[in-house]
Formats: structure tokens, sequence, C-alpha cells
């Protein structure tokens, strides 16, 4: 007993940071469930992913991953709170994997738990876990599975599936998180047969689950494929800069004829009725002939791949700013803060079948409830609490630092690409939106994080390659 008690102080002295840290993370997480009782719902998109959860069948919009979560969730508790519940769970649980993982890669603790920081602490990390959003589950799913890779390396065959299966589940709960498998691939491949063959391993395990998700679409609309509305949205994010008089004539009617500079944003040209595109196909709904507005959209990146390049690179480096603040065409970045008034709380409201079926059975609405007070703090909080852009660009500097003086660490680099990757994917098919930032900012901290091992006043007595 004397000697398990020595251990056990042992390890708080050693990980004391971390253990504060993820006391105050908690502690947030408790105060969002006590404010806005079940959940938070963003725009549209929350009963959406609630109606599919009720139905279990691919979603033209939102691939099916995240409404599988919520129908397994349904099964532990009628009451909608289970959600934001689960969320903050996952939350705390990437957190202290990514604080695991840069452990056993002999981080100093005090690093390791800066590292964990942005997943315990971002006030907007905090707001989703108690949306009804499927951002905390992406998060959780990619960082389990860089976590499998990191932890032992070279990482043992269970492991590669593992990691396989939940790259794959996160793409299969948002398409845009794809490219992950990328890094992923090059931090287990190597020049040796072996390592060729892990990586094998890695990228079969992930196309299993992916085209199985695929073949799932196919039976329910004929579309094999995780996502088939990419020419839908990547019309909205080229129509604010398409050159009318530079498109061919079939694509003429789906253009904005107002100067490039003083068009709307991208949502106006996918959802609003007056959009060129809604207006000439004479559709209001969901149904939108992908081939005809697809085309639109690359003929515009094919005649303009300077502006469309631009746009993308100007949309990614905006992340980066000390500022979090958005612009009148941008995603409105209230949706994504706690909300201080009733209205923005509870603009949804649940209908007497419940929030999802599971079974045949309807879940019971649940009463909502909105504390004042302690919202009012989560907003002022949220307002300075949120990790800054220029940390997540030092970030990235001290890789390329770590490059620059020919002494780059390899995993480093992977998990630095991991993040810029996905930041780069949504801002060239979607848009700027703060959302996509949270599951893509964990792995520029630990990127940044890793780099550190090669200067000497953070390097440890013993460095694993």
């Amino acid at each position: 007993m004397r000697v398990l008690r020595g251990s056990f102080r042992t390890s708080v002295r050693r990980h004391w940071l971390f253990l504060v840290v993820a006391a105050v993370g908690f502690a947030l997480r408790v105060l969002a469930v006590m404010a806005y009782r079940p959940a938070l719902f963003y725009l549209g998109d929350s009963v959406v992913y609630l109606f599919n959860a009720g139905h279990l069948r691919p979603d033209s919009f939102h691939p099916a991953g995240y409404a599988v979560f919520l129908a397994l969730l349904s099964n532990l508790g009628r009451n909608l709170m289970v959600v934001p519940v689960a969320q903050h769970i996952l939350g705390v649980a990437a957190a202290s994997l990514i604080y695991a993982a840069l452990i056993r890669r002999d981080v100093r603790p005090w690093l390791a738990a800066l590292g964990s920081a942005p997943l315990l602490l971002d006030g907007y990390q905090v707001d989703v876990e108690q949306m009804v959003m499927s951002e905390a589950l992406v998060t959780f799913l990619l960082v389990a599975g860089f976590a499998l890779l990191l932890w032992k390396p070279p990482a043992p065959m269970f492991y590669l599936m593992g990691a396989g299966a939940c790259l794959a589940a996160a793409a299969v709960t948002r398409s845009a998180v794809m490219v992950a498998i990328i890094p992923a691939i090059l931090l287990v491949a190597g020049r040796d047969r072996s390592s060729l063959t892990r990586a094998g391993v890695l990228g079969v395990s992930f196309a299993a689950l992916a085209l199985a998700y695929a073949g799932w679409h196919a039976a329910a609309d004929g579309n094999f494929t995780i996502d088939d509305k990419t020419g839908l949205f990547l019309y909205g994010r080229v129509a604010p800069i398409a050159n009318c008089s530079r498109l061919p004539p079939s694509d003429q009617p789906l253009c904005d004829t107002r100067p490039i500079g003083h068009r709307p944003g991208e949502d106006y040209y996918i959802w609003s009725p007056m959009s060129p595109m809604r207006r000439h196909l004479r559709t209001h709904s969901y149904i939108v002939p992908e081939g005809r507005v697809g085309t639109f959209a690359f003929d515009t990146i094919r005649n303009q791949p300077f502006d469309y390049a631009r746009l993308v690179l100007w949309d990614t480096a905006r992340y980066f700013k000390p500022l979090r603040t958005t612009y009148y065409y941008d995603a409105p970045i209230q949706a994504l803060q706690f909300p201080t008034s009733i209205r923005w709380a509870t603009n949804i409201v649940l209908t007497n079948q419940g929030f999802v079926r599971s079974g045949g059975r309807a879940l019971a609405p649940t009463r909502r409830t909105f504390w004042l007070p302690v919202a009012t703090n989560l907003h002022d909080y949220q307002l300075i609490g949120y990790t800054p852009g220029p940390l997540l660009l030092l970030a990235v500097l001290l890789v390329g630092l770590g490059i620059v003086r020919r002494r780059p660490d390899r995993s480093a680099m992977l998990l630095v690409l991991c993040g810029l990757l996905q930041l780069v994917a949504a801002s060239a098919a979607a848009q700027f939106d703060y959302r996509f930032l949270i599951p893509a900012q964990p792995f520029l901290m630990m990127g940044g994080i890793l780099s550190l091992r090669k200067f000497s006043w953070a390097r440890p007595l013993n460095i694993r390659t």
C-alpha cells in the first residue's frame, strides 16, 4: 500500500500541470451543461443530424457517421442531454490521448500539457461539444487514430488497423477530413519493406470502412460516394469570384452579374432562393442537378486558377489571425459562441417525436433550460479563452525552422501537415468557418510541441526516434 501511495504521489507531482488544466476544462464543461439544457443547436444542421439519426440512411449533405453516433446514444437514455455529455467526455478523452502520446514520445510534461490545452480550455471547443454537431466526434476520432500511430513506433498491426478504422470513421462523419489519411500513411511508410507493409495495412483498413460506407450510400440512392454534394458546395465556393465573361454560354445563367467584390458569400449561392443557380434551375429544395453546378464550378476554376488559389490561400491564412473575426459574407461566428439570449439558445423547438427514433421507440422531448448568469460568464470567457492564431502559426514555423536547420522531426512535420491539409481542404471545397479549425488545431499544436524536442532547453534525457 505504501508503494502504491508513493507511486501515486510521484505521478501527481510529475503530471500536476496537466491535471490542473484538465480540472479547469472539466469545470468549463460542467458549466456548459448547467447553462444550456438539453443542448445547443447550430443553425439548421443540428435538426438534419437528428432527423438522419431517426432514419439511419446516408444523407446527401451530411455523411451518416454522426447520425449513427446519435442513434447509439439514444439507447443510453431518452434525454437529449446525453449528447453533449458524451461529447464533453470525448473532448477530455482526446486531450488525454494527446498528452499521453506526447509523453510517450519523451516530451516534457509541461510541454505535453501545453499541447493538450487547446482541447481542454478553448471556449469554441467547449461550445461545439455542447452542440448537436459532429466536430467533437470528428476531433476525437482523428486524435485517436494518430495517437495509435504515435504510441509505439513502429506501430503494431493491431494499432494500424485501429488507426485506419478511426480515420475512416472520421471521414464518413465529416468528408473534408478524409485528407488526414495522407499524412497518416506517410507517418508509417518508410524505405524498408516492413514499413511499406504497415502503410498498406493502414491504407486497407481505412479503405475497407470507407468503401463499405460508399456501398451503403449506393444501395440507398445509387451514388457510390461518401459525399455527393461536392459540386454544389464548390459552386458556392467559386460563385463570388466567377468572371462571367470567361464562362461558356451554358454556364452564364448560373453566374452572378454583380461586380466581383460586391457579391454575397457562399451560403447565399447555395441556399438563398435569389441565388442565380436556384432562380435558373427553379429549385428551392435540396435536390439540385449536381452535374450542372459542378460543371460551372470546374469551368470557373479552370478559367481562373490563380483567383481560386488566392481565395483558398487567403481563407487558410485567416485561421492564423490574432483575433477571431469574420466578414459579412462568412458563416456567422455568433453561431459558434455561447449564446446569451433565449432566442439563440433555444431557437429549435423539439417535436413530440423527441430527438431521434431508435428501435421503433421515440425519445421524449426534453424540457429546455437557459441559465443566463452562467451563460454570460461562458460567453465572456470565450471572447478571450480560445487558441490564438499566432500560437498555431508559431507551431507551423517551428516545424519549418527544423526543416531549414536540416534537423526536421518527421512526426512533427506530418502532424502539422495533417492540420494544414484539413484547413486547405475546407477552404478549397467549402468556405471559411471556424468550425473547420476545431479538428485541425490539435494537430498543429502537437506538431509544434514535438518540433521543440530539437532545441536543447526542451530536450529530454532520452529522445525516441
